[in-house]
């Protein structure tokens, strides 16, 4: 593998910036028996190893319509008003304002639920062991952070022959194609909010941390991107936990993602009227009227807002978001369609925003016993809290927005459980369950061609993709097959012949190489890693064999069908169909084998069609890519042996029948999705689209570290425009433009802005700060090439070429011009058209 270092890169830096850009916090302090106790209570009430259990089979294919959307039981005890809460929930997911340089959580999510931006979206591996910090070499010259993706740059592991496993490697990388976030910043603050506003600057206050350590081109800073492929979370509701990982627990604790396994966990709740604040547990059993099962998605919403690699800068905490957040018109310099399905009562189309503030909507979703209190929270050093009452805050300390900020109202310290509930709601709104397999499904016979039917077949037999996308959700890994049909834990024979337990719904497939677990080398150890400063483990296989083992040894009198009872370990599934050693129910022993590294969650299928890249890794472009794979027996099948699915092994298709299951999946299309029609409409969004320039020079932005010192690169954008419930006339282009939209139109110029003006001189310098010039394609789909050129010696541009959607700097030099006003003209010129920017540049003394 042919890799190149950026700059000023070392181990230690690998190791500070891995640690400050992966894991979330868990924080473990009570025994682990205790912390295993619960993770059955899913499926009621406690029971130990049932002495004979039902035989597990593979669910086959249902309209999705027939599956019940999952939600906590206890949802009536947070929730004042449905729609409102789902209003609160859109407003939050879209508002650019949550991240602290302009990241929203739909700026990775705006297409299909995904993401198709292909600049600036590579990651080294931070996630492989031991961490990768270096960059692949892509063709001649690319890759590497800012790098723009290529078509012919997948898939990630080329084979001379894509049919045979075994054909010589043309090309391998561990680079991962997924999402850009922020750039990297120690936060220092939050911008005072201004009533029914925004401040003059949205961003949080930071320090720069110059270079970072891994994305920089030339010791500029660019935007850090995720060390996993960002998944769609259209229909994440049926998931019974979130993220490739699974780390987005079931049970909601209201603080973070990981649910039962951070104990120390605790919102604050009024049990009165005026009464003061107490604080709770919602995951340990105390208030169980108040605990949030189906709840995975509010786990997931929590973990983005905070994570400084997608949304936040280092060391924010939600306590000090809500107080930036709560005060505010909701998408504030954002326009909202005044037909959006959720938002267009409220919208003030066609100002920017809606038409109250982020306080209201809180007010009119969330019961007050969550948020409404003249009390003061204070949070103390060793992060518990003390309860003042009203009017002893010291004085300006609920108007600091400094990251030292320590006494909050009720709302902002609560903010985590407000804002994961009501994200939860809105999520859980997108249900993509008309797609034409739907429809077949449904009972219209007509809704599939022969060739798609042939392809569903395949789908449920010869292809085995059933085995692991079961069910109407098609993933074993949804909350209806997982907690419905009682299967939190599986064992089944693995692809050497032997028994393993594994995490239902989560496989190794081969995608990438595990060979190592734990203990490394692998590439992403996913289920099968540790997280915390007790190294817990993800898997529920683990985290309960670990209790076992640890009851056994603390009371070696207990057998292990006892200590199966203490930890609370559910029936394991037995499979007769596939071995003799299964046929019969056994409790989990505490050194059996486990195959969970370099496991993974099933994603499902509907819109697959529109979500490339793909896998965890997004290390294939088509799904003919995704069939190869699978054909083919995977790609690092003996390297991962260990924990290797036995489904994956090769399964000699046919050329027609790798076509027909390619046209089955496409299938599962639903075209509300495709056009953007309700519920899938949304608000105004510009996002980043990499940084000027390339992958080896960019522009560095004077405004981030002073004007003389590289801080962080001038940004390219990407402007969503906003859709009201009828959806687009024409589709977005997918990533790369794969498969390619039907484009009604050929490509046309457009340029922002028609003119510019300057001033310069003594007092303000004979070169002012750079306009940016943005370069569109405002016609059909297809690449747009573009030069530019300029009438005038003191006129320029940072770049002079490009394909659009593109931009430019444009630059004016006064020196040597006399006092006066100065004419020039910018041409931007494609195939049969041009534009002219005209530009005035005022000269003073």
């Amino acid at each position: 593998m042919n890799k190149t270092t950026p700059s000023r890169r070392t181990c230690d830096a690998a190791r500070k910036l891995a640690a400050r850009k992966l894991s979330p916090v868990l924080l473990i302090v009570t025994p682990l028996t205790v912390l295993a106790i619960g993770l059955s209570q899913h499926f009621g009430a406690v029971r130990a190893q049932a002495p004979s259990a039902p035989p597990h089979a593979v669910t086959q294919l249902a309209s999705l319509k027939t599956v019940p959307v999952p939600e906590p039981r206890n949802l009536a005890a947070y929730i004042k008003d449905r729609s409102a809460a789902i209003a609160l929930g859109k407003a939050l997911f879209w508002d650019m304002a949550i991240g602290s340089d302009g990241q929203a959580c739909a700026s990775c999510h705006f297409h299909a639920g995904a993401d198709t931006r292909s600049k600036n979206q590579l990651d080294p591996g931070l996630r492989a062991i031991p961490p990768d910090t270096t960059f692949t070499v892509f063709g001649a010259g690319g890759g590497g952070p800012n790098y723009q993706l290529k078509t012919t740059d997948f898939p990630f592991h080329k084979l001379a022959d894509p049919g045979d496993q075994n054909s010589p490697v043309v090309f391998d990388t561990n680079d991962i194609a997924s999402s850009a976030g922020v750039f990297s910043f120690n936060f220092t603050g939050e911008n005072a909010p201004v009533l029914l506003g925004l401040s003059p600057e949205d961003n949080d206050r930071g320090t720069i941390t110059s270079p970072d350590p891994v994305f920089n081109v030339g010791g500029i800073n660019v935007r850090g991107v995720e060390p996993r492929n960002t998944p769609t979370m259209i229909n994440a509701v049926f998931n019974h936990r979130n993220f490739w990982d699974g780390r987005a627990r079931f049970e909601f604790n209201g603080r973070n993602p990981i649910g039962k396994l951070d104990p120390t966990a605790r919102v604050l709740r009024v049990p009165a009227p005026r009464a003061a604040p107490e604080q709770i547990s919602l995951i340990d059993g105390s208030h169980p009227d108040l605990e949030l099962d189906n709840a995975s998605l509010a786990s997931q919403a929590v973990g983005p807002p905070l994570s400084n690699l997608e949304m936040s800068y280092d060391a924010r905490n939600f306590p000090i978001l809500g107080r930036k957040v709560v005060p505010r018109r909701p998408l504030a310099r954002q326009v909202v369609a005044p037909d959006d399905s959720v938002l267009g009562t409220l919208c003030r189309w066609p100002l920017q925003g809606l038409n109250k503030t982020y306080r209201d909507m809180i007010a009119a979703a969330i019961q007050n016993q969550w948020w409404d209190s003249a009390f003061i929270v204070q949070v103390n050093p060793d992060n518990s809290v003390t309860i003042l009452p009203s009017g002893t805050a010291q004085a300006g300390a609920l108007n600091d927005t400094s990251a030292a900020a320590n006494q909050f109202q009720l709302i902002e310290f609560n903010f985590s459980l407000i804002w994961g509930l009501a994200v939860q709601m809105y999520e859980a709104t997108l249900i993509a369950n008309d797609s034409r397999v739907d429809q077949f499904l449904d009972g219209k016979s007509s809704a599939l061609t022969a060739q798609e039917q042939l392809g569903m077949a395949i789908f449920e037999g010869k292809g085995r993709c059933v085995n692991c996308h079961g069910g109407a959700e098609t993933t074993n890994a949804s909350v209806n097959n997982v907690v419905n049909a009682q299967e939190l834990l599986e064992r089944m024979v693995m692809g050497d012949g032997g028994i393993a337990v594994y995490d239902n719904g989560f496989y190794n497939t081969g995608v990438r190489s595990c060979s190592g677990g734990l203990a490394g080398p692998c590439d992403d150890v996913g289920l099968g890693a540790t997280i915390g400063p007790k190294n817990l483990p993800l898997s529920n296989s683990r985290l309960l064999q670990q209790c076992v083992r640890d009851t056994i040894a603390a009371q070696p009198s207990l057998t292990v069908e006892q200590a199966n009872a203490v930890c609370q370990v559910p029936a394991i599934k037995v499979r007769p169909n596939e071995s003799p050693l299964l046929a019969t129910p056994q409790p989990l022993q505490p050194n059996e084998r486990v195959a969970v590294d370099g496991a993974f969650k099933t994603p499902g299928l509907r819109n697959v069609e529109l979500t490339a890249p793909y896998f965890h890794n997004g290390g294939q472009l088509t799904l003919e890519q995704v069939v190869d794979f699978y054909n083919r027996g995977g790609d690092f099948a003996r390297a991962n042996q260990d924990n290797l699915d036995p489904d994956i092994q090769v399964l000699h298709l046919t050329a027609d029948e790798k076509a027909a299951l390619v046209t089955f999946m496409k299938a599962f299309t639903d075209e509300r999705v495709r056009f953007e029609k309700a519920p899938f409409d949304h608000p105004e969004l510009f996002v980043s689209n990499g940084a000027i320039g390339d992958n080896h020079q960019v522009v560095n932005d004077p405004t981030s570290n002073g004007p003389t010192m590289k801080g962080k690169a001038v940004q390219d954008s990407k402007h969503i425009p906003p859709v009201g419930r009828g959806g687009r006339a024409v589709p977005d282009n997918n990533f790369l433009d794969t498969p390619p939209v039907p484009s009604p139109a050929p490509p046309a110029l457009g340029v922002q802005p028609a003119s510019m003006t300057f001033t310069a001189g003594a007092s303000v310098g004979l070169t002012p700060p750079g306009q940016i010039l943005q370069i569109n394609n405002v016609g059909g789909n297809g690449q747009l090439a573009w030069s530019a050129s300029s009438t005038q010696s003191w006129l320029s541009l940072s770049f002079t070429s490009g394909i659009a959607p593109s931009s430019s700097i444009v630059l004016v030099n006064a020196l040597g011009l006399g006092p006066g006003v100065y004419s020039g003209t910018l041409t931007i010129t494609a195939p049969g058209t041009q534009v002219n920017v005209s530009v005035t540049l005022t000269v003073t003394l």
